[in-house]
């Protein structure tokens, strides 16, 4: 083989590997990532569970894991441990803060009641009409900690209540 035809066929797969690479980066970064710190993330004296594909952004300070996916695609969800957060069967609460979304130009969903590290939750699902794409989920889990989900793709949805259901 020519030294010509070796340097084409060199650059053919390094090529091939970078838009391989480039096209999964974020897959790729969420296993190293699970590689390195494992499956959970520790939020005040919450385990919480990152699931594959998830990891956690070192640059936002809160506790927090996100999902990047193909095509701008994205998750993040937020942890805030908070002894003030509204009580799963506090109405007012629901009532003020489906109030506020709809002031913000959002429908609301589906409002879950669920538990969490055994303790009671609430979930308001959310999203933008002139934006289907701009989705919510704000949990309160009684007297403990506000979870916020920001996403544009729903297959996110399963793997957020997935770490909620997990967490310890």
């Amino acid at each position: 083989m020519s030294r010509k035809s070796l340097t084409f066929w060199t650059v053919v797969i390094l090529g091939i590997l970078i838009m391989v690479c480039g096209a999964n980066r974020w897959t790729i970064y969420a296993k190293l990532w699970h590689w390195r710190h494992g499956d959970a993330i520790q939020c005040g004296d919450r385990n919480i569970p990152v699931p594959n594909g998830w990891f956690q952004a070192r640059f936002i300070h809160e506790c927090n894991v996100t999902a990047m996916l193909h095509h701008r695609e994205f998750a993040v969800a937020r942890f805030y441990p908070r002894t003030d957060a509204p009580s799963a069967n506090d109405d007012q609460w629901r009532r003020d803060y489906s109030s506020e979304m709809m002031r913000n130009g959002y429908g609301i969903g589906r409002i879950s009641e669920l538990t969490v590290a055994g303790i009671p939750t609430v979930c308001v699902e959310s999203n933008k009409s002139s934006d289907p794409k701009d989705l919510h989920i704000v949990c309160a889990v009684s007297h403990q900690m506000m979870i916020i989900l920001a996403y544009n793709d729903r297959k996110c949805e399963s793997d957020f209540y997935n770490m909620l259901r997990g967490m310890k």
